[in-house]
C-alpha cells in the first residue's frame, strides 16, 4: 500500500455563495435576502465566472495528465459543477462526502456584522486563533484535519492502483489537507493563513507527487517561465514542527502560465508559487507508514475573482454575453444563462425548430390534428415551459408520442378530435398535479412507485402498441415507404453533425419527392390555404369513458421528462434536480393549454437535447428565439397544407423506425438501469405486459373502453407491487433484494 503518485486538488468555481460573501466583506449585505439565506449550502451553483474558471482548469490539467486512476468529488452542487464543466477525458467521477465544506454551523447564512454582534466571544476567537477556531455547532479546521482529511489518506493509502487522483473539493478541507500532507506545524499554517501567496483562491489547484520534479517538463517550463527574481522568504523555518532532519523550503518563484481563451485572447497569468519540501515518513494513527511523499505545490489561479454582482435577477429576461458573442473555441460552452450576439442565437433557434420538425409533425398527421395549431401550442407551452423555470432549464416542448395511442383509438372508435382534445387536457391537469407534488415532496416517491422494470415496459408498450398501423400504412404504398425507411437510415449513417440529426426529417423529404414523382401527392389543398391567418382552434368535448386510454400516458410524460432533465443536467453539469417538479408542472400546463385549444400534447424533446448535445450552445435565449419562430410559421396556413400534403405511404416508412424507437427506449432503460431479469418477478411481470401491448387487448367495462396500453399500465403496476408484497411476507423474496426496488 502507498499513496498515489500524484495528486491534483482543486477548489470549486466561484459560487453564487461565494459573491454574496465577498460582497458582504465589502460592507454590501444587499444579497443576504431570504430567498439567499434559506438555501442549503450544498445547493449553491456556479457563477458564469466560475464556469469559466472550471473550464481554464480543466485545460490546464488535462495538458498535465490525460488520464487519472480515481476522480473524486464533493457531492456538494458547486463541486459537481466544476467537475463537469473541467471536461475530463473518460473521468468516472466518485462523490465522497469526506471531501464536503466545512462546516460553518450556525453563522453559515449570517452577515459578517451579526456575526460579530451576536457572537462576540467566538468572533473573537476566531481572529485569534484560526486553526482551532470552532464556529458555532460546526467544525474548525483542525477537526477537518483530524477526522474527514485522516480519513481520505487512509482511503488513498490502501488504493494502491490509485497512482494518479485528482478531487475537487473547497477551500477550507485543502487548507486541512495541506495541514496534514504537509505536517505544519501551527506557527507555519498562521504565517501562511496571513500570507496571499498561500490564499487558495477558486480552482486554485494543489499538486502534490512523489516523483522526481527534476524529470517533470510542465514544472522545470515553471521556473523557466519566471517573469521576476525569486524573492527571499521570510525566514528559514522548517516545515516539519517535530523534529528530524528536514529540508528548508525554497524561495518562491513567480511563475507565469499561458491559457488559451481564458477571458480575452491569450494572457499571462500569475500562477502564485512553487515549493518543493521533502520530510521523513513517520507513523500515524492511519497506519500511514514511510510516507516519503516529495512534494511540489503548485498553485493555479486559472481566472481571476469576479467582481461581486447580485445572485438573483430582478430581470430574468438578462443574458450574459459569451466572451464576445461572436466566436467559440473548439469544445466551448455556451451556458444557460448566457447567449451569444441575437443573430447567432436566433440561428441557434432556428436548428432547434428544424430538430424538431420531423417528430413533432408526425403527431398531427397521424391523429389527425391540425400541424399549425399543434405547432403554435409547442411555441406556447415552451415559453410557459421557460417562464416556470425561470430560464434556468432549457428544453423544447414538442409534441408526445405518447398520445398516439389513445387519440387513435379514440378517432377509430369515431368519438372525434374534440373527444380526444379532452383526454390531452385532463392529461396535462394531472401530469401538473403530480409535477406540483413532486416540487413539495421530492422525486424520491417517482422510483419507489415506478421502478425500472416497470418503468421501462410503460414506455416500451407505447410503441409497440402501434405496430398493426404502422402495417396500414406501409401497405397504402409499399415502394414509397421502403424509400422513406431507407433514406431515413441511411441519412443517419452517411452523414456527421447536425444533419445526421436530422435523419427522419431527411427521410421524410425525401420519400416526399419521391411520392411526388409517382404522383401520390394531392395540392389541391394547398392553393386554398391563405399565406397568413391563425390556426384551427376548437374546444375539448368531455367523455369520461376515454380516460382509461389517456391517464397511463402520465406515466409516460412523468418518465420523458425526468430522462430529459436528467439528460440535460449531464450535459450542463449542473443539478437540475430541483427542477424536476417545476418541469413537471410546466410540461402539465402546456399541455392543458394544448388540449383546450385543439393541439396535441407536449414533452421535453429528445431531438433539442441532441442539438444541445452537437453544439454545446445551451443558452435559454435560443430556446425563446426557435418558440418564436415555431409561433410565426404557425400563422402560416400554407405551410400546414403542406404538412397535410404527405402521403400513407412516407408516413408507413418513417414510423416503422420511429414507433420501434419508442418501444427501444423502453428496452434501454431496462439496460441501463441493469434490470436482473433472472429473477422471476421481473421477467414474468414485463413478460405479460409486452404481449397485452402487442398483442392490442381491448375490453369495455360499464362503457368504459380499455386499450392494450391503459390494460398493460394498470396490470404491471399491480402485478408487480402486488407480486413483491406477497414474496417479501412470505419470504420467497428477499426484504433487501437489489434487484427488486
Amino acid at each position: 500500500m502507498s499513496m498515489p503518485l500524484d495528486l491534483y486538488v482543486i477548489r470549486h468555481g466561484e459560487s453564487e455563495a461565494n459573491v454574496i460573501v465577498q460582497a458582504g466583506e465589502q460592507g454590501d449585505n444587499s444579497l443576504y435576502t431570504q430567498d439567499n439565506v434559506t438555501v442549503p449550502d450544498r445547493s449553491w451553483r456556479l457563477t458564469a465566472t466560475g464556469r469559466k474558471q472550471a473550464d481554464c482548469i480543466g485545460r490546464w490539467l488535462v495538458s498535465q495528465q490525460q488520464l487519472f486512476d480515481r476522480y473524486m468529488v464533493s457531492p456538494y452542487v458547486r463541486t459537481r459543477e466544476t467537475a463537469a464543466t473541467m471536461a475530463l477525458p473518460k473521468a468516472k467521477w466518485e462523490e465522497n462526502r469526506v471531501l464536503r465544506e466545512r462546516s460553518w454551523g450556525e453563522i453559515n447564512t449570517i452577515t459578517k456584522d451579526e456575526f460579530k454582534n451576536n457572537y462576540a466571544r467566538n468572533w473573537n476567537f476566531k481572529n485569534t486563533d484560526p486553526l482551532y477556531w470552532r464556529p458555532p455547532a460546526g467544525e474548525s479546521i483542525a477537526d477537518v484535519a483530524e477526522d474527514r482529511v485522516h480519513n481520505i489518506l487512509t482511503s488513498l493509502s490502501r488504493k494502491s492502483d490509485s497512482e494518479s487522483v485528482v478531487m475537487v473539493t473547497h477551500g477550507d478541507f485543502m487548507l486541512a489537507l495541506m495541514l496534514t500532507i504537509e505536517d505544519l506545524a501551527d506557527e507555519e499554517f498562521l504565517h501562511r493563513a496571513d500570507s496571499d501567496d498561500w490564499k487558495i483562491t477558486n480552482c486554485t489547484c494543489l499538486h502534490y507527487t512523489r516523483r522526481d520534479p527534476e524529470n517533470r517538463p510542465h514544472l522545470q517550463a515553471c521556473a523557466l517561465g519566471a517573469d521576476r527574481p525569486a524573492r527571499a522568504r521570510r525566514d528559514d523555518r522548517p516545515l516539519g514542527g517535530q523534529g528530524g532532519a528536514v529540508a528548508r523550503i525554497q524561495a518562491p518563484v513567480s511563475l507565469q502560465w499561458r491559457f488559451g481563451g481564458c477571458g480575452a485572447g491569450r494572457r499571462s497569468t500569475p500562477a502564485g508559487v512553487l515549493r518543493q519540501i521533502a520530510f521523513p515518513g513517520r507513523e500515524t494513527s492511519q497506519n500511514l507508514r514511510e510516507l516519503e511523499w516529495c512534494v511540489v505545490r503548485l498553485v493555479v489561479n486559472a481566472v481571476p475573482q469576479a467582481r461581486a454582482r447580485r445572485v438573483v435577477m430582478s430581470n430574468i429576461f438578462q443574458w450574459q454575453l459569451h466572451g464576445d458573442g461572436k466566436t467559440l473555441a473548439p469544445g466551448e460552452v455556451v451556458e444557460p444563462d448566457e447567449r451569444l450576439t441575437w443573430v447567432r442565437t436566433a440561428g441557434i433557434g432556428a436548428q432547434h425548430v428544424i430538430a424538431m420538425f420531423g417528430a413533432t409533425f408526425l403527431v398531427p398527421i397521424l391523429t389527425g390534428f391540425d400541424p399549425s395549431t399543434t405547432l403554435f401550442f409547442t411555441a406556447m407551452s415552451t415559453a410557459l415551459f421557460l417562464l416556470i423555470n425561470r430560464n434556468v432549464l432549457p428544453s423544447y416542448l414538442g409534441s408526445s408520442f405518447g398520445f398516439i395511442a389513445p387519440i387513435t383509438a379514440v378517432t377509430t372508435a369515431n368519438k372525434g378530435i374534440a373527444v380526444a382534445s379532452f383526454g390531452i387536457m385532463v392529461t396535462g391537469i394531472l401530469l401538473a398535479l403530480v409535477g406540483v407534488l413532486v416540487h413539495y415532496a421530492g422525486s424520491k416517491w417517482i422510483d419507489i412507485i415506478m421502478p425500472p422494470v416497470v418503468n421501462g415496459a410503460i414506455v416500451a408498450i407505447i410503441g409497440f402498441n402501434l405496430a398493426p398501423s404502422v402495417w396500414t400504412n406501409f401497405q397504402a404504398a409499399p415502394d414509397t415507404a421502403l424509400v422513406t425507411l431507407l433514406a431515413v437510415l441511411l441519412v443517419a449513417v452517411l452523414f456527421k453533425g447536425l444533419l445526421g440529426r436530422l435523419n427522419i426529417l431527411v427521410g421524410v423529404i425525401i420519400g416526399y419527392v419521391y411520392a411526388c414523382i409517382r404522383g401520390q401527392v394531392d395540392f389541391s389543398a394547398i392553393g386554398d390555404a391563405a399565406w397568413i391567418g391563425f390556426p384551427k382552434f376548437h374546444l375539448p368535448q368531455a367523455d369520461f369513458s376515454i380516460l382509461p386510454m389517456f391517464i397511463p400516458v402520465v406515466l409516460v410524460l412523468v418518465a420523458e421528462n425526468v430522462g430529459h432533465v436528467k439528460s440535460v443536467a449531464q450535459m450542463t453539469g449542473r443539478d437540475y434536480d430541483n427542477q424536476i417538479g417545476t418541469a413537471l408542472m410546466a410540461d402539465g400546463l402546456g399541455t392543458t393549454l394544448a388540449g383546450f385549444g385543439g393541439g396535441s400534447g407536449t414533452t421535453t424533446y429528445g431531438e433539442n437535447i441532441g442539438v444541445m448535445a452537437a453544439t454545446k450552445v445551451y443558452s435559454t435565449a435560443a430556446y425563446w428565439c426557435a418558440a418564436a419562430f415555431a409561433l410565426i410559421l404557425s400563422l402560416c396556413p400554407k405551410f400546414g397544407a403542406v404538412i397535410n400534403t404527405i402521403p400513407a405511404g412516407v408516413l408507413g416508412g418513417v414510423t416503422t423506425l420511429l414507433y420501434g424507437m419508442i418501444g427501444m427506449i423502453g428496452i434501454r432503460i431496462w439496460v441501463e438501469n441493469k434490470v436482473n431479469f433472472d429473477k422471476p418477478l421481473n421477467i414474468m411481470v414485463a413478460a405479460i405486459t409486452m404481449i397485452i401491448a402487442i398483442g392490442q387487448f381491448a375490453f369495455t367495462v360499464g362503457g368504459i373502453s380499455f386499450n392494450g396500453i391503459a390494460i398493460g399500465t394498470i396490470v404491471i403496476l399491480v402485478a408487480y407491487h402486488g407480486l413483491k408484497a406477497i414474496g417479501k411476507a412470505t419470504g420467497t423474496i428477499a426484504k433487501d433484494d437489489p434487484d427488486i426496488l
